[in-house]
């Protein structure tokens, strides 16, 4: 009886050598080998890397037959020419971000222009890299046994396999998407300037390689002002910091864009094309992509 109360102190649990070697075996019963996850984990990794060194054995041959790998070679091609970005010499264009074709024109400085099998060579190895991040982001979320699993589901999930023959920014985009992921989650972790620029840097990155992600700053700033663990200010700045070193790194290319075009263009001017597209009345319901394939008085310019 503990303090008089009637009420019954807690009865301390002994180990004796029974139950100690009963527990001990329930635990390596139901943790993982690790040795052998590891051993899983090389194979996993090898195993990709045949395969996509088989698919780009089986893609010499392979142009650009989708009109979007076309546009960003010819971007690439006029940017190693020396004609910067521009479709045609003497033609610059905002229809398409950035980076992906300044990617293009920097392999090909070095392989040769139009090299396609050296850019699916760096896609594979940009792949590599994603897999080591989503091993990071598992790791830092949920511990290393979920970052291995992680990286071996996206080494080899198919479609990311597949676009790695692409002449297209699926690649380079989830690396840098991915990247700006695992950088919020360390700042929200452990909240430092260093890493409030870094994520901003590398969400600007990522919108320049697809513009979907410019907006992402006016929701994610004030939602970190909500999540890091600082004193009110210091998440202010913390916050601030973000979106700076975001504006920094996209400004340039917007006033390019701005000025070529004379009126505001944050990345790229398919934004309203694609609005056009996918909400027009005569595109097709089934597959709302798919309204260049409209063609006479129902095609998406024809007004």
């Amino acid at each position: 009886i503990r303090h008089g109360t009637g009420a019954p102190a807690p009865i301390p649990h002994i180990m004796t050598p029974e139950t100690t070697a009963a527990a001990q075996m329930r635990t390596s019963l139901a943790a993982p080998d690790a040795g052998r996850f590891r051993s899983l984990l090389w194979a996993a990794l090898a195993a990709g890397l045949v395969l996509r060194l088989a698919v780009l054995a089986s893609t010499a041959s392979l142009g650009t037959p989708i009109a979007d790998e076309q546009h960003y070679a010819r971007l690439g091609a006029n940017l190693l020419a020396g004609h910067g970005f521009a479709m045609e010499p003497g033609q610059p264009t905002s229809i398409r971000p950035p980076l992906y074709p300044a990617m293009l024109a920097m392999i090909w400085a070095v392989a040769g222009s139009g090299n396609l099998q050296a850019v699916r060579a760096v896609q594979i190895g940009l792949s590599l890299v994603t897999a080591w991040l989503a091993y990071l982001l598992g790791r830092r979320l949920y511990g290393p046994a979920v970052g291995r699993l992680g990286a071996v589901v996206c080494w080899l999930y198919p479609s990311l396999v597949f676009s790695n023959s692409l002449i297209l920014t699926e690649t380079l985009f989830t690396l840098l998407l991915l990247a700006f992921v695992v950088l919020a989650v360390r700042l929200v972790q452990e909240p430092s300037f260093a890493a409030a620029a870094a994520c901003g840097a590398a969400l600007a990155a990522a919108a320049l390689t697809r513009s979907v992600l410019w907006p992402t700053p006016f929701l994610l700033c004030p939602l970190l002002v909500l999540l890091l663990r600082a004193p009110l200010g210091r998440r202010l700045a913390l916050s601030a910091t973000v979106f700076a070193a975001f504006a920094i790194v996209l400004a340039p290319w917007s006033v390019r864009n701005t000025r070529l075009q004379g009126t505001f263009t944050t990345v790229d001017t398919m934004g309203g094309i694609n609005l056009r597209m996918g909400n027009y009345e005569y595109t097709p319901e089934d597959r709302m992509w798919d309204a260049v394939s409209v063609t006479g008085e129902r095609n998406w310019v024809y007004a």
